[in-house]
This record gives C-alpha cells, sequence and structure tokens, in this order.
C-alpha cells in the first residue's frame, strides 16, 4: 500500500471551502509539497523493491532519481 502526505495537484484548487464554493487557490504551502512526479518516483520505487523511500521535502527529481539509483544497486547485490 502507498500512502503519500500532501502532493501538489489540481485537486486542491478545486476543493470546496465551508461556503460550497470552489477554493480557487491551495490553503496549503505548495513550496513544502512534493510534486506529482516526485510522487510517481517515490511510488515507482516503493513497487520495484517493497520498500517507502523517505527524501527531504526539497528534494529535486534529480535528488529523487539518484537515491532510487543507489537504493536499487543495494538492493539487487542483496
Amino acid at each position: 500500500m502507498i500512502c503519500p502526505d500532501f502532493v501538489v495537484t489540481e485537486t486542491h484548487k478545486r476543493a470546496i471551502g465551508t461556503d460550497g464554493k470552489p477554493l480557487g487557490a491551495t490553503p496549503m504551502q505548495e513550496s513544502k509539497l512534493m510534486t506529482a512526479e516526485q510522487c510517481a518516483q517515490l511510488c515507482l520505487y516503493a513497487s520495484i523493491t517493497g520498500r517507502w523511500l523517505r527524501v527531504d521535502a526539497n528534494a529535486t527529481i534529480a535528488d529523487i532519481v539518484k537515491t532510487i539509483c543507489n537504493e536499487l544497486q543495494e538492493f539487487e547485490q542483496g
């Protein structure tokens, strides 16, 4: 099972407020949330290895890919 924390998507902008109208803007600090692409990379890693990988919220895609490659090499070696 994969259960990511908050991910930046358009869904947040379409959420309905207490007045029943779309928020239009997310109340969350999107800069602190992972992107959908980061989430997909982490989900792929978890599905291949059966392990979850924790990364810094400010990690770039390149950082995540590098970490995943290193982890997969260790996984393959046993």
